[in-house]
């Protein structure tokens, strides 16, 4: 409570995710509940940290093929080139 008013926070928000217990098993929102200042967003947002994560080895995986294409022309036209 004393960081709320020190700070004059007069508003505690948490996205549609589960609320976790903090490492004592108490609400960490308990306090913001209990003085109604907390409130619950609904970004509409179905992102996930693993969409995330899968979203970046593909990527991945594409810009390293990418690559591997754009070397092997490099090489080609190289090789072209010292022919000549």
């Amino acid at each position: 409570m004393q960081m709320i008013n020190d700070f004059k926070i007069d508003a505690v928000c948490h996205g549609m995710t589960p609320i976790l217990p903090d490492v004592d098993g108490s609400d960490p929102y308990e306090i913001p509940k209990e003085i109604g200042i907390f409130h619950r967003i609904d970004s509409s947002n179905d992102l996930t940290s693993d969409m995330i994560v899968q979203r970046i080895i593909r990527n991945k995986f594409l810009f390293e093929e990418r690559n591997k294409k754009k070397e092997a022309k490099e090489v080609y036209i190289e090789n072209m080139i010292r022919k000549q």
